[in-house]
Order: structure tokens, then sequence, then C-alpha cells
């Protein structure tokens, strides 16, 4: 690896560090951000708005329709669950 890198007229004490992970990496991204969370606590926020969302959908279902199978419920949750991304998306 050092042969190689001496070839490219570079050594790893002046190689640059990358500013981000996407190729070309020489090229600047404006606004680019790294990542600082863990993915535990990314998982973990993920888990707790879906938890908030479904449970919500779930109160909000109960009242308007108190007798509401659990088929059909479970239909609701899971159009809810699957438009949520577009419909924040479409927010944000």
């Amino acid at each position: 690896m050092d042969a190689v890198a001496s070839a490219l007229g570079a050594n790893s004490s002046t190689a640059a560090i990358p500013l981000h992970p996407y190729y070309p990496l020489e090229v600047e991204i404006i606004g680019y951000l790294a990542n600082e969370s863990s993915v535990l606590l990314l998982l973990g926020i993920f888990a707790a708005l879906v938890a908030a969302l479904l449970g919500g959908t779930r109160v909000i279902a109960k009242m308007v329709q108190p007798h509401i199978q659990d088929t059909e419920l479970l239909c609701v949750m899971w159009f809810v669950m699957s438009k949520w991304p577009h419909f924040t998306g479409f927010l944000g």
C-alpha cells in the first residue's frame, strides 16, 4: 500500500482526509454535516415515532369507529404507516 501511495506522489502523513464519504472525495458538498448520532439512538427515535403514530392511529380509529374489527384496524394502521413517509417527505 505504501508503495502505491508513494508511486502516486502521496504519503500517509500528507494525504488529505476526505470531508465526506461520497465520490468524488475531493469535491466539497456545501452544507454537508456528518452524522454524529449512533445507530441505536436513531433506531430508538424511529421506533418511538412509529409507536406514537400507530398508537395515535389506533386511538383515533377507535373514537371514530368504536366497534372496528381487528383486521380493519390493522388495515388502517398499515395504510397510515405506509403513507406516513410520503406525507412527511412532502411537508419537509
